[in-house]
Order: C-alpha cells, then sequence, then structure tokens
C-alpha cells in the first residue's frame, strides 16, 4: 500500500465532506428563500401528476419572495392550488399583466423558524461528521481507509500512514466544526 497516495485520496475525500457540509448548510439557512423549495411538489396536469419543476421555475427575488414562472399560462392556477396545499404556509400571487409570473411573498423569519434551522444545522453538522453509512461523512471516509489496514500486517511506514490519517481526520473534523459555528453565528443575527 502506497501510503502518499493514501494520504492524498483520504484528503481529497475529507475535502468533498466539507463541500457537501457547506451546500447543505446554505440550503438550510435559505429555509423558505430556497428557489428548490416547490422542486418536490406534485401537480395534477391533464390527469398526470408530473413534479413542479416540469410546470414552472422558481427564482429568488431580493431575498423576501419567490417568483415563479408557469412555463404554460393554463397550468398558473394548478401551480397556485399546489403551493397553497403544499403546507408551508405560502401564498402566491398572480401578475395581473403576466398571467405566468406569480410572486410569493416570504414570511419573515421569527425566533421560532430560527430555531427550527438551528436544529437542522446541528443534525446536518453530526450527520456530515459521525454517520457512518454516509459517503460525505468524516468518521465513513475516515473507516473505509483503515479498514483496508486492519486486513495487513503494519509495517512502520503503515502505521506512520494511520496516524496521519487520524490527524487528518482530526483537521477536517475542527474545519467542519468551524463551518458549523459561522453558520449557526449568522443564522443568529
Amino acid at each position: 500500500i502506497d501510503g502518499k497516495k493514501v494520504l492524498v485520496a483520504v484528503e481529497k475525500n475529507f475535502e468533498k465532506c466539507l463541500d457537501a457540509h457547506q451546500k447543505k448548510i446554505t440550503e438550510i439557512k435559505l429555509g423558505k428563500s430556497n428557489p428548490k423549495l416547490f422542486d418536490r411538489l406534485k401537480l395534477n396536469i391533464d390527469g398526470k401528476e408530473v413534479l413542479f419543476t416540469a410546470v414552472a421555475q422558481t427564482t429568488t427575488k431580493g431575498g423576501r419572495s419567490l417568483n415563479v414562472t408557469v412555463f404554460d399560462p393554463k397550468n398558473a392556477k394548478t401551480v397556485v392550488s399546489a403551493i397553497l396545499a403544499s403546507g408551508l404556509n405560502m401564498n402566491p400571487e398572480m401578475d395581473t399583466k403576466n398571467p405566468q409570473l406569480l410572486t410569493v411573498p416570504l414570511p419573515p423569519p421569527t425566533a421560532e423558524s430560527k430555531m427550527e434551522n438551528l436544529k437542522n444545522l446541528k443534525e446536518n453538522f453530526e450527520y456530515f461528521k459521525n454517520n457512518n453509512s454516509n459517503k460525505f461523512s468524516l468518521n465513513f471516509v475516515r473507516s473505509e481507509y483503515l479498514k483496508n489496514f486492519k486486513k495487513s500486517k503494519l509495517d512502520d511506514d503503515l502505521k506512520k500512514t494511520v496516524a496521519e490519517i487520524e490527524k487528518l481526520h482530526k483537521k477536517y473534523a475542527e474545519l467542519l466544526n468551524e463551518q458549523f459555528k459561522a453558520a449557526e453565528k449568522s443564522l443568529m443575527k
């Protein structure tokens, strides 16, 4: 086993973990202002169930509202109904000049919604740090590489490689924690 190659691969995978964690933090912080919020909604169009993304597209508008562009104006009322029925407590408004454009005002963040987002951030942090079944978890990456060493007799070079993997794991766990703390601080502003 080439220890240097293993260490490069381990560090590359730890970087992927940090990137995936940061993307998830961004989604959580966006909360209801996330333009992908409606993507999983299902609509009944002409007797067929279709995903929201096949019928409309969502963009953010100044942080306080979402714009929904409906591809076919005859589906606008169906999209409005789906958003109203989604349980997200949002009320889309049709543009009087353009029936394909909907504006969805976002409710202001409350202390309750901030606490919910904080809870989600903590769960997310634990998931990316400790989950042994998530390929983007630091513990999963470490255990995947270390199990290769358990099968072979460890000479001094391999023992050093194992020690380096543990150092890298500790370093990236601290970086992950820093990401979490920064997100937590910005969320509580």
